[in-house]
């Protein structure tokens, strides 16, 4: 049932809609859900189940992420234009020199392959902006 919804309320809208057109949810090892008030009760019980199920999952890799941060092994997805990225830094000379390159931000993007977003973000990091 957990991978039917992630909620309660989403796995009963979607149980009740198949069931409205006349779509029997068969689960291999549980039976049928036809909407007879047993059907109900069992897919509610085990909607609630998966949904607790999921949050415990998220309430445990939260506080694995705050044990490894405190112990300094966690830093986060790794940045793709660090320091030493040579897109990154050709594309932040043109754009602190684009008044006499005569250089778009939209031009400096294309030359640099370096998205609008990030150049605006390191930008502004660097204190170019």
């Amino acid at each position: 049932m957990d991978r039917v919804a992630r909620s309660v309320k989403q796995g009963i809208a979607l149980i009740d809609e198949l069931t409205e057109k006349g779509i029997k949810l068969h689960v291999l090892n549980m039976g049928m859900f036809d909407g007879s008030p047993t059907s109900k009760l069992i897919r509610n019980i085990l909607l609630s189940v998966a949904e607790w199920e999921r949050e415990m999952i998220l309430e445990r890799q939260r506080e694995g992420i705050a044990v490894a941060k405190a112990q300094g092994k966690y830093k986060g997805k790794p940045k793709k234009y660090h320091d030493k990225n040579e897109s990154m830094q050709h594309a932040l000379e043109l754009f602190a020199n684009r008044a006499t390159n005569g250089k778009t931000v939209k031009q400096i993007c294309q030359i640099t392959k370096v998205s609008r977003a990030s150049l605006y973000n390191i930008a502004k990091e660097k204190g170019i902006l």
